[in-house]
Parts: structure tokens; C-alpha cells; sequence
């Protein structure tokens, strides 16, 4: 495996290098793929600038933990996050990009806890992470997760078919929630010593994140007629209020955490200021060292 170089915003945080828990766990690759192959092309996806969002939060995540637990592994419990982060990005950029079969395919895939690095896993992002991902998931937990997956997918579809800015606001909280709880799940491991419920705490992040996010993106979302209704300047106010709330109740619980909102807003802004080009699913990476 190589040695990845450290990578500085947009991209890795600076001294974050691409998971080296990934080393020897690709054995039961396709004959199509070898383990440096994979390797290289799953570096590749982690490394590009338009998921650095996704990259930057595994660091946050075990900074604010170690608040209030011991990580007793941090460099794993970073690799393990970084692939689901990576992950999340990846199938969320298919799936905006109007591909509706990516969620009950990712779906399929996760629920065989056996790795299958095949032919589709050259042509999709999302496929070929998904396998990326299920080495990290610990057969004991295999059930759990996927359950928890399934949840995840009924919670994006219902968040696009809302109504209401209330009922959208519901479902993002939903959505930042399960997709916290999924991330502890992965690491739940390798935490100990903790003086709070550090679960119910990264729920209550990943909900006013979503919220964050939303805010950024609600305008943009109704331009391009993502959202199932038209919300007018109240149900904007509706939502910036509800963003206030959720983070400012989580800054006065814990004010140690200002710093990585602080982050995680900055990095929402330089992905705005950052060009967007139209999603295409691009097979470069793995077909150039595929050939």
C-alpha cells in the first residue's frame, strides 16, 4: 500500500493521510483487481477536493469524543470514519444526480457481508465504496448496520417527498441522526471511559449538521425543484431558527465544541465558493489501472 502524502484544505486536513487500516483487508478482491488497485483508486476517490467536506469530518468527530471518552485506537477509529464518510459523499452525489436505483443498490450490496469487488464496482463510485465500506463493518454488528442503512434510505426518501418546511426540517434531523448513530456504530469499539452518552451526543451533532447544511442548500434546492413544496421566506426563517436553536443548545451543553462548528461551517463555505460541475460518474480512476 502506498504512503499517501498529507493534503491540506480543500482536501485531507493537513497530516490526515488516507486510512492505513486499509492495508491487506481487500483478499477476497475480484481476479480484475489487485490490492494495490484498490488501494490507489479508493485513495484517489478520498483524496478528490469535491468530497473534502466528507474527509475533514473523522478528525472532528474523534476530537469531540476524546472530550468525553477515551478513543483507544484513533488512527483506526479515523480510518474506519473517513471510509463511511467518504462513503455517505459519494452515494449522495449519485443520488442527486437523479440515479433513483443507487440507494436500493448500495442497499443490496451492504445486506451480503461478504466482499465483492466486481465488474459494476469498476464503473460505480458508489458500488465500488460500498465494498470499500463493508470491510470496515464488524460481522457482529452486520445486522445492526444494515437495519440502521435501511432506515437511513426510508428517511432520505422521505425527506424529498415532504410537504412542509416542518416536515422537511423533521426528516433532516432524522437523517443527521441515524447517519451519527451508523458512524458510532463503526468506531463503538474502540470508545471507553465515557462520562456521557457519546452516541445520543453525535446524534444530537449529525441533526444540527444536517440542519447547517441545509440552510446552505435550501435556496439552491428549490431552484433545481428538489424539494416536494415551495417554501416561502417564513418557512426559510422556519428553518434558519430551528439551525440556531439546535446549535446553540449544543454550544451551551458543550462550549468546547464552538471550534468544530466553527469548522464545519467554514468548510460549507468554501464548498459554496468552490465550482460545481455536473455529477458524471467517472470510471477513470479504476479503469486506468484496470487496463
Amino acid at each position: 500500500m502506498i504512503t499517501p502524502l498529507p493534503i491540506t484544505r480543500p482536501g485531507l486536513s493537513a497530516g490526515n493521510s488516507v486510512a492505513p487500516e486499509l492495508r491487506g483487508v481487500f483478499e477476497s478482491a475480484e481476479p480484475g483487481w489487485t490490492t494495490h488497485e484498490i488501494d490507489l483508486h479508493y485513495e484517489a476517490i478520498a483524496r478528490d477536493p469535491h468530497y473534502f467536506q466528507f474527509a475533514n469530518i473523522p478528525q472532528r468527530i474523534i476530537h469531540c469524543l476524546e472530550s468525553f471518552a477515551t478513543v483507544l485506537e484513533p488512527e483506526t477509529a479515523r480510518a474506519r470514519l473517513l471510509v463511511y464518510y467518504v462513503f455517505i459523499g459519494v452515494v449522495d452525489d449519485e443520488i442527486e444526480s437523479q440515479q433513483s436505483a443507487t440507494g436500493e443498490t448500495t442497499l443490496r450490496r451492504l445486506a451480503n457481508p461478504l466482499p465483492c469487488f466486481d465488474q459494476d464496482t469498476r464503473l460505480s463510485k458508489s458500488q465500488f465504496m460500498t465494498e470499500v465500506l463493508k470491510q470496515h463493518i464488524d460481522p457482529t454488528i452486520h445486522s445492526q448496520v444494515l437495519a440502521k442503512f435501511r432506515d437511513l434510505h426510508d428517511a432520505n426518501l422521505a425527506e424529498r417527498d415532504a410537504l412542509t418546511m416542518k416536515g422537511y426540517v423533521a426528516q433532516r434531523k432524522l437523517v443527521g441522526n441515524l447517519t451519527a448513530e451508523l458512524s458510532y456504530l463503526l468506531i463503538r469499539d474502540l470508545i471507553s471511559s465515557q462520562v456521557i452518552d457519546c452516541c445520543r451526543l453525535m446524534k444530537d451533532v449529525g441533526a444540527a449538521g444536517c440542519l447547517v447544511d441545509s440552510v446552505f442548500d435550501a435556496r439552491a434546492d428549490k431552484r433545481t425543484g428538489a424539494l416536494s413544496f415551495r417554501p416561502r421566506w417564513f418557512d426559510f426563517m422556519r428553518l434558519g431558527i430551528t439551525t440556531v436553536l439546535a446549535g446553540t443548545k449544543l454550544v451551551a451543553t458543550h462550549p468546547g465544541m464552538l471550534p468544530l462548528f466553527a469548522d464545519a461551517m467554514r468548510d460549507n463555505f468554501y464548498d459554496r465558493l468552490r465550482p460545481h460541475a455536473p455529477i458524471i460518474q467517472d470510471d477513470s480512476a479504476g479503469s486506468r489501472h484496470l487496463k
